[in-house]
């Protein structure tokens, strides 16, 4: 180390040779060692700050990001705010904390708002298993919510106990629990359920209507009868109320056809309106009865004049109606009751008009259960992709876009989509992370490496200056020392 300095020193220094001075020397050295002191002193703060930057105690408050969480979520910015709670509520005594339940709950609540309510359902239930929980009962309404919205009610009968214990049904949840009390068949708790539902509620009439159907169920057909009757009348334009007025009356028509009152329930589907939804229901329903009217009697023109007014009937549906599930059925009726005319050649007739334009599409429908792509199938009848001609028929929409398991199928779908486009999200959030972490900006992503990063600077300046006056010293002792020959 010596000898390289010697070249790099100035000749004239290197001739210059004067006696050691070994206590200056010294004391040099012992200045130097002293130096060190500090420096060691500011390597432990860093040392010490920089563990507690890597534990990340201001960030990973988990009481912080609760708060922080719950502005997200009072900001309707529910993504967010699902995807901070859903690493807090994952931190080290997270949930020996007293805001767990808290978090639980803003996480689930905001999952079920985007529209995860597989993920959301999983996080109530944690919840509604803490008996001594403020959000239980926030909880357990909104698994019942989730039941109603996704159409599966298994194992929720535990929750609706609870919510009856508790005595804090809501009125919405209770429709929701009546109305599952009559898909499901479980009608002996229906009347205690829908007495929460006041009769100046908005929900009343679609009470009403439920018990209706629970009296169906129950096969008592005169109080049904007398409810569709209550409910055919109701005032009012909106739509909840003009739709729920219409089904009662297209229902109280159907029963008094069961019952045989066929006039009668013609009488009563004169009710509906030709502007309504169900206009072309009515008027098929209308045709039936014509022909049971028709199969009743014996006399033959008697007979026959039904009949030709179910003809008439069918020829206005016709007219009205240019596609849907209902027209194929209307012609086949319609070449039924020529049968029954005995009028055989138009009979034929209809017969062969109705194969020439249905073979193709039955072609195509077998060809598509060949070779079908079930996602775009899938995307295609629930009107999610822009690309219906090129997989379904068009006129074959109709008879699977209402079905249930398509339309549960389409639940998953979607939430396998949503899925997706998270994970998809989660890889470029991460990337971008990584990037940045690669870059000079990471003290700007980790605030609390901030001072650190500072004090390290510092420290290398200190620890420059050191080395400095390290390689002061060997000059001076190099000039000291060297031989000049």
């Amino acid at each position: 180390m010596l000898i390289l300095v010697a070249f790099v020193l100035p000749k004239n220094a290197v001739l210059a040779q004067n006696p050691i001075n070994v206590e200056r020397t010294q004391q040099k050295f012992v200045a130097l060692e002293n130096s060190f002191a500090p420096i060691r002193l500011k390597f432990r703060n860093i040392k010490n700050k920089l563990d507690a930057a890597i534990a990340n105690k201001d960030f990973a408050n988990f009481r912080q990001r609760v708060e922080h969480a719950e502005i997200l979520y009072l900001l309707e910015d529910y993504g967010r705010a699902s995807v901070v709670l859903s690493e807090a509520v994952r931190l080290n005594g997270a949930q020996s904390d007293s805001h767990y339940d808290k978090a639980l709950y803003f996480l689930a609540e905001s999952l079920y708002q985007i529209g995860n309510d597989a993920s959301a359902q999983e996080y109530f239930r944690d919840l509604a298993q803490k008996s001594a929980s403020t959000y239980v009962g926030q909880a357990v309404r909104r698994l019942i919510d989730i039941a109603e919205r996704r159409g599966q009610w298994d194992g929720v009968d535990h929750y609706i106990t609870m919510l009856q214990e508790m005595g804090s049904i809501p009125v919405l949840t209770a429709y929701y629990i009546a109305k599952s009390y009559v898909m499901r068949g479980k009608l002996e708790g229906l009347d205690n359920i829908l007495k929460l539902i006041p009769d100046d509620h908005e929900y009343y009439a679609r009470a009403r209507y439920i018990k209706a159907i629970a009296h169906v169920k129950q096969g008592d057909l005169q109080a049904a009868v007398s409810v569709f009757a209550e409910l055919s009348t109701l005032e009012g334009d909106t739509d909840d109320i003009e739709r729920i007025r219409e089904l009662s009356i297209m229902n109280r028509a159907r029963i008094l056809v069961e019952e045989g009152k066929l006039a009668e329930s013609m009488d009563v589907y004169q009710n509906i309106a030709r502007s309504s939804p169900l206009f072309d229901d009515a008027l098929y329903e209308i045709t039936w009865s014509y022909v049971r009217e028709a199969d009743k009697t014996n006399e033959p023109k008697e007979r026959a004049a039904r009949f030709e007014k179910a003809l008439r009937a069918l020829e206005i549906l016709l007219l009205a109606v240019d596609s849907g599930e209902i027209r194929p059925e209307a012609k086949l009726l319609f070449g039924n009751i020529l049968v029954r005319l005995k009028r055989y050649e138009d009979a034929d007739s209809t017969f062969s008009a109705i194969a020439e334009e249905y073979n193709p599409l039955r072609a195509k429908v077998l060809e598509l259960s060949k070779n079908v792509d079930l996602r775009k199938y899938f995307e295609q009848v629930s009107g999610e992709s822009d690309f219906i001609e090129q997989i379904v028929p068009p006129e074959a929409l109709h008879w699977v876009s209402d079905r249930k398991a398509l339309e549960q199928a389409m639940l998953v779908n979607g939430e396998l989509d949503l899925s997706q486009s998270w994970v998809e999200e989660s890889y470029q959030i991460i990337e971008q992370l990584l990037n940045i972490i690669d870059s000079d900006k990471k003290v700007q992503l980790f605030p609390s490496f901030y001072d650190v990063d500072l004090q390290a600077m510092e420290l290398e300046l200190d620890l420059m200056m050191v080395t400095r006056n390290l390689l002061l010293m060997e000059r001076a002792y190099a000039q000291e020392e060297l031989d000049p020959v």
